[in-house]
């Protein structure tokens, strides 16, 4: 008789403790999400240049510009994370564009580009925009090493929720930069399966920006092949 009331008593407890959480979570998983990409003019900078952008704020849920966006925060922050210069500007139609000037407040160093929404704050997923970048100071480096170019780019898959599901429509963006960090523009690709098949093709824009919808196979592989051909 003692166990069974110690185990009613215990089970009141930890229904007491852990209240039906459905509505908080419907809740949250229901709030729009705002995701961001921000062009930068280049990734390399001397003291004294101008450091241009573009974001771009979208809908995580269907990927398109999040129109009920107005602000959006800039700054840029040393190797130590502290923040050299910020500033807010205006979103219009979920596109948003300004400069920063790198004057004095800079010196030769390795420097951090973020750009965040006040929105983003309220969620725990890393939806904001963080880009490294460098400023070179000649009147601290005498000497600078030329930089070789390559014809090599980087091309990124991205899987939505950072996961592929099987046997499920996926949502994958396609992201191609060159060696210097540029978005490649006007590509066509195509991606194949295992067997060398074709699933599916795609395109990316002038920002070297795109995405394809394909549905992944248990225990199977899919190869991206980019093609360098200007969809023009």
């Amino acid at each position: 008789m003692k166990k069974r009331l110690l185990f009613l008593l215990f089970s009141s407890l930890v229904y007491a403790q852990n209240p039906n959480l459905t509505p908080s979570y419907q809740s949250f998983a229901g709030s729009p999400r705002e995701e961001l990409f921000v062009h930068l003019n280049k990734s390399t900078y001397i003291k004294g240049e101008s450091l241009g952008f573009t974001a771009y704020v979208f809908n995580k849920a269907d990927k398109k510009l999040f129109e009920d966006t107005h602000n959006l925060y800039c700054v840029i922050t040393d190797v130590d994370g502290d923040i050299v210069k910020s500033k807010l500007i205006q979103v219009k139609n979920g596109i948003a564009n300004s400069v920063f000037q790198l004057d004095s407040l800079f010196t030769s160093g390795e420097y951090t580009f973020k750009a965040y929404t006040n929105h983003m704050r309220n969620f725990n997923e890393r939806n904001y925009y963080a880009e490294q970048i460098r400023i070179i100071d000649p009147n601290k480096e005498t000497v600078i090493k030329q930089e070789v170019l390559s014809t090599k780019i980087d091309a990124q898959f991205l899987p939505e929720g950072g996961h592929l599901v099987a046997n499920g429509p996926n949502v994958v963006g396609v992201v191609v930069k060159d060696s210097l960090g540029f978005g490649v523009p006007n590509l066509h690709g195509i991606l194949k399966d295992s067997k060398g098949e074709v699933v599916t093709p795609f395109f990316v824009n002038k920002l070297g920006l795109g995405k394809l919808l394909f549905t992944p196979k248990p225990n199977t592989n899919s190869i991206p092949n980019i093609i360098l051909r200007n969809t023009n």
